[in-house]
């Protein structure tokens, strides 16, 4: 709920049964930006970590060797500045909180993210944008393309940290 951006909506059960297949056999491609803390210290990078949910915390998820589902997320970094990075994120896999969990995995968590870093005074939520989606049709098969417009906290972020979106 605190992540801006695009998402995909089924009107009907046909719809929906046939966008649910299409995510489960990963048709759908999705691109987010987030904007994490620090300086990332590659340029592109597949991760696949081990995840499940958190014992006591069970609305968290966790990297865990105990039933754990993998969880790949391809990201590339698109600016650094020299406190934070601006990342595009690839998820393959769709599990709850698997970009949150990942970036701060790595140790470079989303700004604003209360539940995988910290809060932030320079934005209210976490700097996670779906940016980008394509799929099917569920009835004509053609491919569609949508993109969302940066909401405005967001762009003032990227002022902030001195980082460009082109």
């Amino acid at each position: 709920k605190d992540t801006s951006g695009v998402m995909i909506i089924a009107k009907g059960d046909i719809s929906h049964r046939n966008l649910s297949k299409q995510l489960k056999e990963r048709k759908v491609k999705k691109k987010y930006l987030a904007i994490v803390e620090g300086k990332v210290p590659f340029d592109e990078k597949k991760v696949d970590i081990p995840m499940g949910r958190r014992g006591r915390e069970p609305e968290k998820m966790a990297v865990t060797f105990r039933r754990p589902k993998s969880a790949i997320t391809y990201l590339r970094v698109k600016e650094r500045s020299p406190t934070a990075t601006l990342l595009e994120v690839m998820p393959f896999t769709g599990r709850r909180h698997q970009i949150r969990l990942t970036l701060s995995f790595l140790g470079s968590p989303i700004i604003g993210d209360k539940k995988y870093g910290k809060s932030s005074e320079l934005i209210s939520r976490q700097a996670l944008h779906a940016y980008s989606i394509s799929f099917s049709h569920p009835l004509t098969g053609k491919t569609l393309s949508f993109c969302a417009p940066l909401p405005e906290d967001f762009k003032n972020l990227l002022s902030k940290l001195s980082l460009n979106f082109r």
